[in-house]
């Protein structure tokens, strides 16, 4: 499978930086890279279901930052049963916000990991965690620019094609009907 992606998934514009990294967190957790006109494929994780990575405090990345965990979480804060609930409690109630904004940290330090591995540049987010806003975005930017040796920017791409979860395939295909 190739194609020429170099930097924004939607325009192809050419960058420095050959290896642009995509992730969707939503339902579920995944990535995918593009390094010279080819999609990396990775085994464990590397390049697919990375939220299932054990970190070496024991959690996993899908277990504080995806969307059933922090509904899980919210709700024992106050009642949350769905992503609607979550959203509205992002906006109105203090602690589930810090939460949220907690795991955009927790997400950002290992999308640091990886992209550092990878020398990426370029972070591309789809999934329902974006509907959280600017503020969860550059929570991930600063966390990123933070640590790291090189600058990253991060985008967020809206999108209503690629509901599913922890399917990569379906997250690649989707990057080609970007770029397409």
């Amino acid at each position: 499978l190739r194609y020429s992606v170099y930097g924004d998934p939607l325009l192809a514009k050419r960058s420095e930086n050959t290896v642009v990294s995509y992730f969707l967190i939503g339902y579920g957790i995944v990535s995918s890279f593009v390094k010279d006109e080819h999609i990396i494929q990775g085994i464990n994780g590397i390049s697919g279901e990375i939220g299932g990575l054990e970190r070496i405090d024991g959690e996993t990345i899908h277990n504080r930052c995806s969307i059933p965990e922090l509904i899980k979480r919210a709700n024992a804060i106050s009642k949350c049963e769905n992503l609607n609930d979550l959203l509205k409690l992002y906006d109105t109630n203090q602690e589930v916000h810090k939460l949220v904004l907690e795991s955009a940290k927790y997400l950002a330090y290992d999308i640091d990991c990886i992209t550092n591995a990878l020398g990426s540049n370029n972070v591309i987010m789809f999934g329902e965690t974006i509907n959280f806003g600017n503020e969860y975005k550059d929570v991930i930017q600063m966390q990123l620019n933070k640590s790291s040796s090189f600058m990253r920017n991060v985008e967020f791409v809206d999108s209503k094609t690629y509901r599913f979860s922890g399917m990569v395939k379906k997250l690649q295909d989707h990057i080609i009907r970007c770029i397409m």
